[in-house]
């Protein structure tokens, strides 16, 4: 009877201490979520206030209210890449180096399978 009541009490023990840190988990997730909301609302009334500033400013100068806006060209990292890729490089904005077609330096070459080095993973037949 002793043994069943030990039992029991560590089973009930361990089941209290499992279901207070569940609890406290729970608690720390949320508040953690709170926060989190919190500043993004935060985060958002601030750009809120300054683009209203902005746009009072605007209409007090006689200025039109213009949206904040970027552009993105795709092709200018594009561009960047490709010349690094090519070895010439131009200044910004400018149209440099030198073009593929008018270099005339062609190397022609002859493929070889590459040697395994040791640690390298075995090749897929």
């Amino acid at each position: 009877m002793a043994i069943l009541a030990t039992q029991y009490r560590t089973l009930f023990l361990a089941h209290l201490i499992r279901t207070v840190l569940g609890l406290l988990l729970r608690a720390v997730l949320l508040a953690m979520g709170l926060v989190f909301l919190v500043s993004m609302l935060l985060a958002g009334a601030v750009l809120l206030l300054l683009w209203l500033l902005r746009a009072l400013c605007c209409k007090l100068t006689g200025r039109p209210v213009a949206p904040w806006t970027f552009t993105v060209r795709s092709s200018a990292n594009w561009n960047r890449f490709y010349r690094a890729a090519s070895g010439t490089a131009a200044a910004p904005g400018r149209a440099g180096g030198r073009k593929w077609a008018e270099s005339g330096d062609v190397i022609d070459v002859q493929a070889r399978p590459a040697k395994a080095e040791p640690g390298d993973p075995p090749a897929l037949p």
